[in-house]
């Protein structure tokens, strides 16, 4: 006899503290984003982190209104060739569609607001214009639907677990 077996993805940020209400985000790594005309690139040894605690988290860029932020940047910290901030949610409620989505996996991407102080210039092997930021600050941090740099997202892990299982019966 067939077993089923239905496996359920929980898919929602391992890195969620409830009490603190905090989570962990990769906010960049630097990937090259195509802006039509050339391609940008973050140097992260060229970042100025001094400044980006309390930074605020704003939902999908909107800066019109007070509403938009969902929380502050208590921290950052490099990990490799990633940017990873700890990140602390507001209690307000009507920050809660946005965290929700977050909670729940549906809401995955980060973005980043940066100025850029110093640029450097040169070409990729295809030809094609490179500007390269080279000493920039953040002054925002997004949670967005589609992030630019594929590889920034609030941090989960996948698991998969049975939901519900028929056991086999000996024939």
């Amino acid at each position: 006899m067939e077993t089923d077996l239905t496996l359920r993805a929980a898919l929602s940020p391992a890195s969620y503290d409830e009490t603190a209400r905090t989570i962990e985000a990769v906010i960049s790594t630097g990937a090259d984003v195509n802006r039509g005309a050339y391609v940008e690139r973050l140097s992260l040894d060229g970042v100025d982190l001094t400044s980006i605690a309390g930074v605020p988290v704003l939902d999908a860029h909107r800066q019109d209104s007070a509403s938009r932020v969902i929380g502050v940047v208590d921290s950052v910290r490099r990990e490799g060739d990633q940017l990873v901030a700890v990140i602390r949610f507001t209690e307000a409620t009507d920050a809660v569609p946005a965290i929700t989505r977050i909670l729940e996996g549906t809401l995955k991407g980060v973005s980043i607001g940066y100025r850029v102080q110093v640029w450097t210039e040169g070409k990729l092997n295809s030809g094609k214009r490179l500007r390269t930021a080279a000493r920039w600050h953040i002054f925002e941090v997004s949670a967005v639907p589609v992030a630019a740099d594929p590889a920034a997202s609030f941090r989960s892990i996948p698991i998969m677990e049975p939901e519900n299982e028929t056991p086999e019966v000996p024939a």
